[in-house]
């Protein structure tokens, strides 16, 4: 029986957690069959590995990411962010005419590339012709847009800038900028955002607690809030990788011009048949990660890793699947953590939960998930747009670094 994982690699910057490495994997479900007993370990080893070609959604999560990057690993990549504003019912009511002053401000707290990037903020009036939605946008969304408002020039190291709109362009929108809520919300259709589009330095990014506008007028502000962020990212190519790697990065459709598997989403075979058709004790995913290709970095050069990694299992269209026969979700998510070593670990959680890997291996041997299960998917958190990447090896690297499934079951 052969059992088909596709795993998606869907973000976060934080440090990442070292643990002890090179735990035996026959210790893997010990907790559910006592220390006294010794388990059998089956260990599956992946068949193929297959990009899928999706691009990551970006509407909708707390990051907005604006820059160009050239990174001597992975080539020059970019990002353009989309953001709108809305207003609220305001006690004091409307701005009145005339309006002062209009300021954008933007906090980057993301950085991905040279810290020292000199830098210059770009903004566009975005010019559809009915109100957009950030709901379910991937990271290949464009929006129509005009011609630049203004820029301003910053670093990758600040913490705040902030742009003041011209007043050509507030005169072009005052009746807007004045209007009631609901018509303002109605006919203003926010800003695109950009950054060093020829001179790559670095991306960076702005939670949406970080972007705000303000309207002064009569010597009194009025707060627009930020709603429906979307992160476009595009790969210029000019990356280069060994050719026995997969590279995993959050964000990012698969670049045909790569030379390498990669992608936010992946495809993992390999067969459950040897598994015994019995209650499993644990489960253990590793994947290893190549921790040599990015040692060598520029000074100053910053490249996050990823340390928050889900795997959830899916349907054909990569949702989240729920058995409602049962009443429980059939998917799991298993946390990932990188051990000192560089592998990426999904450990089964020692309980009897539905959400644990060792049960859905456990149901995909037995022939027992819901029709609907696809596979599973390793994905990157959606509240949090990224760039991370990491680089793992694939099927054709030497047999000891191939990612595999440790099981373990009962003595026969």
């Amino acid at each position: 029986m052969k059992w088909r994982f596709p795993l998606l690699a869907g973000l976060l910057v934080s440090t990442l957690i070292a643990t002890t490495a090179c735990e035996d994997p026959s210790s893997v479900g010990l907790e559910l069959v006592g220390d006294d007993t010794t388990p059998r370990t089956d260990t599956l080893t992946v068949d193929a590995v297959t990009a899928l070609n999706r691009a990551s959604v970006t509407g909708n999560t707390n990051q907005l990411l604006v820059g160009t990057v050239d990174d001597p690993v992975l080539g020059v990549m970019e990002a353009q962010g989309y953001i709108n504003f809305a207003r609220d019912e305001d006690a004091l009511g409307s701005p009145t005419a005339p309006v002062d002053s209009v300021f954008l401000e933007f906090e980057p707290g993301y950085v991905y590339g040279d810290t020292t990037a000199a830098l210059t903020l770009e903004v566009f009036d975005i010019e559809t012709d009915e109100q957009w939605s950030a709901q379910g946008a991937r990271s290949d969304t464009s929006l129509a847009t005009g011609d630049r408002i203004t820029s301003t020039a910053f670093t990758a190291a600040d913490t705040l800038v902030t742009v003041r709109l011209p007043s050509s362009w507030i005169a072009a929108n005052e009746d807007v900028l004045i209007a009631d809520p609901a018509t303002f919300n109605e006919a203003f259709r926010g800003f695109k955002l950009t950054a060093n589009r020829e001179a790559a330095g670095a991306i960076v990014g702005a939670g949406q607690q970080g972007l705000r506008l303000s309207i002064f007028s009569q010597a009194r502000r009025t707060a627009v809030s930020p709603q429906s962020p979307i992160t476009n990212l595009e790969r210029r190519g000019g990356g280069t990788l060994p050719m026995d790697r997969v590279l995993l990065q959050d964000g990012f459709a698969p670049a045909d011009d790569f030379n390498v598997p990669n992608s936010a989403f992946f495809a993992i075979d390999f067969s459950v048949a040897s598994l015994p058709e019995t209650a499993l004790n644990g489960a253990d995913l590793r994947l290893f990660a190549d921790t040599t290709t990015f040692a060598a970095t520029p000074p100053g050069f910053v490249r996050p890793r990823p340390d928050d990694l889900r795997l959830v299992a899916v349907d054909a269209d990569g949702d989240v699947v729920f058995d409602d026969q049962q009443g429980r979700v059939t998917a799991f998510e298993a946390r990932v953590f990188f051990t000192a070593d560089g592998q990426l670990r999904f450990r089964d959680p020692a309980t009897d939960s539905a959400r644990s890997l060792r049960r859905y291996v456990q149901e995909a041997r037995l022939g027992t998930l819901p029709d609907a299960v696809a596979g599973l998917e390793l994905r990157f958190p959606t509240n949090r747009n990224t760039i991370n990447p990491v680089i793992l090896y694939g099927p054709s690297a030497p047999a000891d670094l191939r990612p595999r499934l440790y099981v373990t079951s009962p003595t026969e």
